[in-house]
C-alpha cells in the first residue's frame, strides 16, 4: 500500500478520533483568528468613526481670533489653479452650553461644540438636518437631545462667550459680561455622517450644535467673519498627499486683516520739513500690542538709523529706521498733591526723522530710565518745572483671577517739557493721537466719563480733563524712554503698541509694506494652523491599545487548553493504533517514513479543521464585539465597534492555527516512535521512561520550601514597605506565584517517592493515590493547569481597583467650565465678582477651589481608543504643589526638589526643556512613553515643537489624560490662555459635597460649568481596566471549562493505557460501578487539586484585599466560575469514565 492511499484509508478508519482533533485544532485556530478580527474591528471602527465625523472634510484652516469670511473664497481661487480640493467651507466653531426649560425644570447641557455654518459644509457630508439652519433654527446631536429630553420644534437657550480682541487676563480685557445667549427652536436631531464632525479623534458621542453662519455672526458681532474653514477632501476616504499639502500652504494668502492689524499712513506737521508735512507709516493691531514674533519679522528686515534702499523693498542689508512704540494707560501722573487722571504714556527713542521729542536744532532728544517728559498742557496742570520728580501710578498689565493690583514709578526726572503746539499753531510730533491704538467703547467715546473700561474709575475727573479729551483725545500727556515703558508694561502677548517707519525718498508704500508683511508673516506664527484633520484621524485609529494582542492574552487559556486538547486526542489516537505501528514497524517501514505518513494525515486533519476553525474566529470576534458593547463596554465607554473581516486576519489566523497544530502533533508524536516494534506489537504504547522514572530518587523538596520561605518574604516586604495600590498587589501576586510553584513542585516530588504514605493499597483510594504515580508528567500537567487557570482567574481580582483618597488627591469635586472664569472662585471677592450672594458664601467660606489653566487638546485618558500625539495641557499654581495628596508611582531623584516642585526644575542640559508630570496610565497606554526621563514634543501657540520631560507619574488619579506643568511654563507655551477653566474642590464637609456642587453649577451655568465628584471621575477611568480584567477571568474561565475536557480526555487515554488491568480487576470481581467510581475518583481528585492548589495561592495574592476590606473583588462570582468549572469537569470526567468502561476488555485482557 502507498503512503498516500494507507493516509487516505486511515482519515477514514479513523474518522471520529480524527474528528475530535480537528476539534481541537479548530478551536486554536478560532482563538487566534478571533483576537486578530477583534484587533482589525476596533481599528476598522476607530476608521470608520473618523471618515464619518469628517465627512469629505480633508484639511482645515483654523485661526486663533476670527478672519474674513471671504478668505475661504479666495483660498478657493488661489488653490483650485494647482489642486482639486473640493469645497472651502466657512464656519464658526466655539464652546457654548445649552439649557431647555420644562414647568419648572432647568437641564443643562455643556462641554459643546458650536457649529456655525452654511450650506458649503452639509455638502461636505453625506447627512444633513431636516433642513438648513438659518434665523432661529438650531440642529443639535441626539446626545444633546437626550441629556436635554428635547425633541423637535422644542426651544433651548444658547450660550456662547463673547469674543475680545483683547486678551481677559489683561487690565484692559473683559471679564464680566463676557457671555451672551439666543433663544432656538430645535429643526433637527442628528446623530451621523457629517453631523459628527470633529477636531478631536474620540469614539465618544459627538455633542454639536449646529446654527446658521449669519445668525452666529449677529449673536457674536462679527459680521463677515469666520474662524474656521473646512476644506473638502482630493480623493474620497483617502488623505491628501504632502504635495497636495504643500499647495494649500502655497495658495494660504492671508492679508494683515485676517490676523487684526492695519498699517496706515499718517500725516503730522512737521517744521523741519522744507513741504511742512511728514508722513509716515504706522503698523498696529486690533489687540493693542503687536505679537513679539511679528517685531522679530519686521525688524528682522527694517534696520535701525541705516539709509534707506532704493526703491522696492525687495533688497539685501540695510532698511529704514523704525521705532517702536508702547502706549499704556497709566491711572495718575503726579507730582506733589497734584494729579492727572487717566492719561496715555508713552514710550519711545526718538530720533530726527519720527521724534516726538526734539530740541530746537532738530536734534532727538534721548531720555533716560529714570527721566519723563510732558507736554506743556501737563506741565501747567501740574505747575511742573523741569527737574522736577513725577510719579506715575497704573494697574500691572497682566492680572491675576481677575484681580487689579495698581503699581507706582519710582520717582522720574522731569527732562523735558514739549510744546503741542508751534509758535504758528501747528501741531508738532508729540500731539499725535496715533501714539495710542484703537480701543472701542474708549478710544471713539465723546467724553472720559463714557469710557467702557472693564474696571471702575476711581479717580476724579475735571473739566479741565474733559477739555483735553476734546482738543486732543488720546495724545499721550507724558513720554518715557521705550526701555523704562518695556520693563514696567510687557505682557506675555507683547509690549509693543505700533511700529513707525517715517517716510521719505525712496521709503516702502502702505502697499509696498502691506506686500512686504503678508509674503513675511508665517501664518502659524500668528495663530493661523492648516490641520490635515483626515491624515491625523486616521493616523489615530490605530488605536491606544493592540486589541488583537490584549485578546491573544485574555484568551491563553483558551487557547492553551486548545492545544493540550490537540496532544492529548492525537496521542490517544495514536496509541490506539499501537499494534498497527508495530506491524508496520516490523515489516519494514522506517521511523522516517512513519513520521512522514503520520504527519501528512496530521497535516490534512490541522488544514481541515483550520479552516473550520477560520469560520469559527468569525464567530468569535463577533461574540467579543457583542461582549465589548454590551458586558464589556466599560473598556470602549461606548458602543461603537462593529465587526470587520480581513483577508490578511484569516489567512493568518489560519496559518498560525496549522503551525501551532502540527508543531503540538510533531511534539506529542516524539516519544511514541520510539518506543520498540515489539512493545508496539503488543498493544503497549506507554512509556518506559515514565516508569524509571518512578524507581529514581525522590526529588528533593528543599525548593518548595524554599519558595514557601521567599513568598512571605515578598509579602512581609511588601507591607513593611509601605507599597500601595499596583504596586502591593503585583507583590503580592508574586507572592502568591511563589506559593502555587511551590506547591506543584511540592505534588511532583510526592508523585515520584518510591513509597507514599496512602490508605490501604487495594482500597479505591490507595488505587486512585497509586495510579496518579503511574505519569507523574500528566498528572503534574493535568494538576498544574487547572491551579495556573484558576490562580490567575481569582488573583488578578488583586489588580481590580477601587477610588482612593490618593487618586482623588483628596478633593470632593472635579469640574470643568466651557468657559474660562477669570475671577478667583478661591476667594469671596472673587466669588462675589461673579455673582454669589452672601447666603452663598457661608456655604463656600470653608471650601477650597483650585483652578487651573487650560489649553485644549486630544484627551489622552483611558477613555479615547484613539492615539493621541498633543494631549490637554494643563498649568498648575505653585500653591496647589503642597496642598494635595494625590499618590506617587514614580518620580526624579537625584535632587533636593520633590514632588510637584519639580515642574520649577531647570535643566542645565537644555532650558528649554520643560519638566511636565503625567498620571502613570496617561504615560504607558495613551502616550507610550516610557517611566521617568521620557520625552515628548508638544506643540506650543505658534505650532513650534517644544520638548517636554517626564519628571513624575501620578498613580490613578483623576488627572488622568492631561499633561501637567508649572503655570510659568504654561504661559510660555500658551501666552493667549486666558482665565481658568479646571477646578479641584475640597468641601468642608462630606454632607456639603452635592450642595456646593449644585451652587456652582447654578451660579456659573453662564461658564457652562460642571461638577462631577471625584470618586465617580476615578471610578470611571478605574472602569476601564477592571473591565479588562473581568475580560480576562470570562475567557480564562472559558478556556478552564475546555481545559477540564483535556482533564477528561487524558482520563481516557489513562484508562485505555490500563485497559488490561482494568479487565484484570474486572474478572476478578469489581463491578463495573466500581470501578466507575475509582476512575472518576481520580480525574476529581486531580481536578479538584488543581482548583485547590490555584485558589490557595489566589488567597495569598488577594491577602490585601480581603484582610483590608478593600472593595473590588467579585468573590460571588468568582465562586460560580470555579463552581461551573468543577461540575463541568466532574461531569466531563464522568462521560470519559462510560466511554472507557465500554472498551471491549475481553480482548484487553487476553493480551494480559
Amino acid at each position: 500500500m502507498s503512503p498516500l492511499r494507507y493516509i487516505f484509508a486511515s482519515l477514514w478508519q479513523y474518522r471520529l478520533t480524527h474528528f475530535a482533533v480537528a476539534l481541537g485544532v479548530a478551536v486554536a485556530t478560532a482563538v487566534i483568528t478571533g483576537a486578530l478580527l477583534v484587533g482589525d474591528s476596533v481599528r476598522g471602527s476607530l476608521r470608520g468613526l473618523t471618515l464619518e465625523r469628517l465627512g469629505g472634510v480633508d484639511t482645515v484652516l483654523v485661526g486663533e481670533q476670527p478672519f474674513r469670511e471671504v478668505l475661504a473664497e479666495e483660498f478657493a481661487k488661489a488653490v483650485g489653479k494647482e489642486s482639486e480640493f473640493k469645497g472651502f467651507a466657512p464656519l464658526l466653531l466655539v464652546p457654548g452650553s445649552l439649557s431647555a426649560t420644562e414647568g419648572e425644570q432647568t437641564k443643562q447641557a455643556t462641554h459643546l461644540s458650536i457649529l456655525a455654518v452654511t450650506d458649503e459644509f452639509w455638502q461636505l457630508g453625506e447627512v444633513g438636518p431636516a433642513k438648513p439652519t438659518s434665523g432661529d433654527d438650531v440642529a443639535i446631536s441626539q446626545a444633546i437631545a437626550d441629556e436635554l429630553g428635547a425633541a423637535v420644534g422644542d426651544e433651548v437657550l444658547l450660550r456662547v462667550s463673547l469674543p475680545s480682541n483683547i486678551p481677559a487676563d489683561s487690565t484692559l480685557g473683559e471679564k464680566e459680561d463676557a457671555t451672551t445667549s439666543r433663544r432656538l427652536q430645535i429643526v433637527a436631531i442628528l446623530n451621523e455622517g457629517i453631523s459628527r464632525f470633529s477636531l478631536q479623534p474620540s469614539q465618544l458621542q459627538p455633542r454639536n450644535v449646529f446654527v446658521s453662519l449669519t445668525t452666529m455672526q449677529r449673536l457674536l458681532e462679527l459680521p463677515d467673519r469666520a474662524n474656521v474653514i473646512a476644506i473638502g477632501s482630493v480623493d474620497g476616504d483617502q488623505p491628501s498627499t504632502s504635495a497636495e499639502q504643500a499647495a494649500l500652504k502655497k495658495g494660504l494668502r492671508p492679508e494683515l486683516a485676517d490676523f487684526g492689524l492695519n498699517v496706515k499712513e499718517i500725516e503730522l506737521n512737521n517744521p523741519r520739513s522744507h513741504s511742512g508735512i511728514s508722513n509716515f507709516l504706522q503698523l498696529s493691531a486690533e489687540r493693542l500690542v503687536l505679537s513679539p514674533k511679528l517685531v522679530e519679522t519686521v525688524r528682522k528686515r527694517f534696520k535701525y538709523d541705516e539709509p534707506y534702499p532704493s526703491g522696492s523693498l525687495e533688497y539685501d542689508g540695510g532698511g529704514p529706521s523704525i521705532r517702536p512704540v508702547i502706549t499704556y494707560l497709566a491711572n495718575t501722573i503726579q507730582l506733589g498733591d497734584k494729579k492727572i487722571p487717566y492719561s496715555t504714556v508713552t514710550g519711545i527713542n526718538s530720533n530726527a526723522e519720527l521724534g516726538p521729542l526734539r530740541d530746537e536744532k532738530g536734534q532727538p532728544i534721548l531720555l533716560a530710565e529714570d527721566e519723563i517728559a510732558l507736554n506743556d498742557w501737563s506741565a501747567r496742570r501740574l505747575s511742573a518745572q523741569v527737574g522736577d520728580k513725577i510719579t506715575l501710578t497704573y494697574y500691572e498689565p497682566e492680572t491675576t483671577h481677575g484681580r487689579l493690583i495698581e503699581k507706582s514709578t519710582s520717582p522720574l526726572t522731569l527732562r523735558v517739557i514739549a510744546p503741542l503746539q508751534t509758535d504758528d499753531g501747528q501741531p508738532t510730533a508729540v500731539a499725535d493721537p496715533q501714539f495710542t491704538p484703537e480701543l472701542p467703547g474708549v478710544t471713539d467715546e465723546r467724553s472720559i466719563s463714557d469710557w467702557d473700561l472693564p474696571f471702575k474709575l476711581v479717580e476724579k475727573i475735571e473739566p479741565e480733563d474733559e477739555a483735553y479729551w476734546d482738543e486732543y483725545r488720546t495724545t499721550p500727556k507724558a513720554f518715557v524712554s521705550y526701555s523704562l515703558a518695556e520693563k514696567l508694561w510687557s505682557t506675555r502677548w507683547g509690549s509693543v503698541s505700533a511700529l513707525r517707519l517715517p517716510i521719505e525718498l525712496g521709503a516702502p508704500t502702505v502697499s509696498q509694506l502691506t506686500e512686504f508683511l503678508t509674503a513675511a508673516i508665517k501664518p502659524s506664527d500668528l495663530g493661523m494652523k492648516l490641520l490635515p484633520v483626515k491624515q491625523q484621524g486616521l493616523a489615530a485609529a490605530r488605536g491606544t491599545t493592540s486589541f488583537e494582542g490584549l485578546f491573544l492574552g485574555f484568551s491563553f487559556f483558551l487557547l492553551a487548553s486548545a492545544v493540550m486538547l490537540i496532544a492529548l486526542l492525537f496521542r490517544l489516537g495514536a496509541e490506539s493504533r499501537a499494534a498497527e505501528v508495530g506491524i508496520l514497524a516490523a515489516t519494514g517501514w522506517g521511523a522516517k517514513r512513519l513520521r512522514q505518513v503520520w504527519l501528512g494525515e496530521a497535516a490534512i486533519v490541522a488544514l481541515v479543521g483550520a479552516v473550520v476553525g477560520v469560520l469559527g474566529g468569525i464567530a468569535y470576534a463577533a461574540l467579543m464585539i457583542h461582549g465589548l458593547t454590551t458586558w464589556w463596554v466599560a473598556a470602549t465607554v461606548t458602543p461603537f465597534l462593529k465587526l470587520h473581516i480581513t483577508p490578511q486576519s484569516l489567512l493568518t489566523g489560519f496559518a498560525i492555527g496549522v503551525i501551532v497544530s502540527l508543531v503540538t502533533i510533531v511534539w506529542s508524536l516524539r516519544k511514541l516512535l520510539r518506543i520498540p516494534p515489539r512493545q508496539l506489537l503488543a498493544g503497549d504504547a506507554s512509556d518506559p521512561s515514565d516508569i524509571r522514572s518512578l524507581q529514581s530518587k525522590p526529588r528533593r523538596q528543599w525548593l518548595s520550601v524554599l519558595l514557601f520561605i521567599l513568598a512571605v518574604g515578598i509579602a512581609a516586604g511588601a507591607l513593611a514597605g509601605g507599597l500601595r495600590d499596583v504596586a502591593q498587589a503585583g507583590a503580592f501576586f508574586g507572592s502568591g506565584a511563589l506559593v502555587l510553584a511551590g506547591l506543584l513542585i511540592w505534588l511532583r516530588g510526592r508523585l515520584r517517592q518510591a513509597s507514599v504514605s496512602a490508605p490501604n493499597a487495594l482500597s479505591l483510594a490507595g488505587l486512585s493515590v497509586r495510579n496518579a504515580r503511574r505519569n507523574p508528567g500528566r498528572t503534574i500537567l493535568a494538576v498544574a493547569l487547572a491551579a495556573v487557570a484558576s490562580f490567575l482567574i481569582v488573583a488578578l481580582s488583586a489588580f481590580r481597583l477601587a477610588p482612593t483618597e490618593s487618586g482623588t488627591g483628596g478633593f470632593d469635586l472635579i469640574a470643568t467650565s466651557d468657559l474660562p472664569i477669570y475671577f478667583d472662585l478661591n476667594t469671596a471677592n472673587g466669588r462675589k465678582e461673579l455673582g454669589f450672594t452672601e447666603e452663598d458664601e457661608k456655604l463656600l467660606s470653608e471650601s477650597t477651589i483650585y483652578s487651573f489653566r487650560v489649553h485644549g487638546g486630544e484627551d489622552a485618558s483611558c477613555l479615547n481608543l484613539y492615539q493621541t500625539t498633543q494631549p490637554q495641557v494643563v498649568g498648575v499654581p505653585e500653591s496647589f504643589y503642597a496642598d494635595n495628596q494625590f499618590g506617587w508611582a514614580a518620580r526624579k531623584e537625584g535632587n533636593q526638589t520633590t514632588g510637584w516642585s519639580l515642574l520649577d526644575t531647570a535643566y542645565e542640559k537644555d532650558l528649554q526643556t520643560i519638566p511636565i508630570i503625567l498620571d502613570q496610565n496617561t504615560a504607558t497606554y495613551s502616550l507610550h512613553l516610557g517611566g521617568i526621563g521620557a520625552q515628548i514634543t508638544l506643540r506650543d501657540a505658534a505650532d513650534q515643537p517644544v520638548t517636554a520631560e517626564v519628571v513624575g507619574l501620578l498613580s490613578g488619579s483623576i488627572l488622568q489624560g492631561n499633561v501637567l506643568m508649572s503655570e510659568t511654563n504654561f504661559l510660555r507655551l500658551y501666552p493667549d490662555e486666558a482665565g481658568r477653566s479646571l477646578f479641584l474642590i475640597l468641601a468642608d464637609s462630606p454632607s456639603n459635597v452635592d450642595k456646593i456642587s449644585a451652587l456652582l453649577e447654578s451660579r456659573l451655568v453662564d461658564f457652562g460649568f460642571d461638577a462631577v465628584n471625584a470618586h465617580d471621575r476615578l471610578a470611571d477611568f478605574l472602569a476601564v481596566q477592571n473591565t479588562y480584567l473581568s475580560t480576562f477571568q470570562s475567557l480564562g474561565a472559558l478556556g478552564l471549562l475546555l481545559g477540564t475536557i483535556g482533564l477528561a480526555v487524558a482520563q481516557l487515554r489513562s484508562a485505555f493505557e490500563r485497559r488490561g488491568e482494568l479487565a484484570l480487576m474486572r474478572s476478578a470481581g469489581f463491578r463495573r460501578r466500581r470501578l466507575s467510581e475509582m476512575l472518576l475518583g481520580e480525574n476529581t481528585v486531580l481536578l479538584i487539586a488543581g482548583l485547590g492548589f490555584g485558589c490557595l495561592a489566589a488567597l495569598v495574592a488577594t491577602l490585601p484585599h480581603w484582610a483590608l476590606r478593600q472593595a473590588g473583588i467579585p468573590w460571588v462570582t468568582l465562586a460560580f466560575m470555579l463552581g461551573a468549572v468543577a461540575i463541568a469537569g466532574i461531569v466531563a470526567g464522568w462521560l470519559a469514565v462510560r466511554a472507557a468502561l465500554r472498551m471491549p476488555l475481553l480482548s484487553a485482557l487476553r493480551g494480559e
